[in-house]
């Protein structure tokens, strides 16, 4: 229930968005500035030379790099403390799942869910750890393919934390373009394991394996 939870609020925010820190391209009346301008200080997005490229298509490789970045400062208490504002009614559009993204409404996505995690999340992590079925389950360095560099450093991460899922889109984090819906479904995981590490998950039986006998 609560994966699906973080998948709906987050794609709530996919219909609601409309090395440099000073981003040239990005005018300062832009809808996104504020939150680009966090994020490139952050290093959770990159701006070269101080060009953003706002308009251009978010990729497989920005997504992780990006969420990965997220998933580390939430980790680390280092989220600029800001508003959550309430998300809006849902939407019956669907549209959204299919639509590209592009790197100015990737970056409206994550500062706005990880706005609303850092409220939630603990200063220090939950001691000792203890894996839920809420997260998803590991992925094998060896099941990352396509992805170099940085991409490939931030799939690991995501992998090795149990950040993303066996089928998501960043185990081959290369230059193909994302959807509403593959966002939706990377933030939500890397939210999902950021909040279970955090907080500990309760030991529920379903974490405990099969109940002991009883004793008569």
């Amino acid at each position: 229930m609560r994966r699906y939870l973080i998948a709906f609020v987050v794609g709530s925010l996919f219909i609601a968005s409309k090395a440099s820190f000073a981003q040239t391209d990005v005018p300062a009346s832009h809808w996104s500035k504020s939150m680009v301008s966090t994020l490139v200080s952050l290093g959770v997005m990159s701006a070269p030379n101080g060009k953003f490229s706002g308009d251009a298509p978010a990729t497989r490789a920005d997504l992780a790099v990006a969420t990965a970045a997220a998933a580390r400062h939430l980790e680390a208490a280092t989220w600029p403390k800001a508003a959550a504002k309430p998300v809006g009614p849902p939407s019956n559009s669907v549209a959204w799942r299919a639509k590209v993204v592009s790197r100015y409404e990737l970056a409206s996505i994550l500062y706005k869910s990880a706005a609303f995690a850092a409220k939630g999340l603990p200063v220090k992590p939950a001691k000792p750890f203890v894996d839920s079925l809420a997260m998803p389950p590991a992925v094998k360095p060896t099941g990352i393919t396509k992805s170099t560099g940085a991409a490939r450093t931030a799939a690991l991460y995501l992998a090795q934390n149990r950040m993303l899922a066996p089928k998501s889109v960043l185990l081959a984090a290369d230059a193909t373009a994302v959807t509403g819906q593959q966002v939706a479904d990377a933030v939500s995981q890397m939210l999902i394991g950021v909040n279970a590490r955090m907080n500990g998950e309760p030991q529920n039986r379903e974490d405990l394996g099969k109940e002991p006998p009883h004793k008569h």
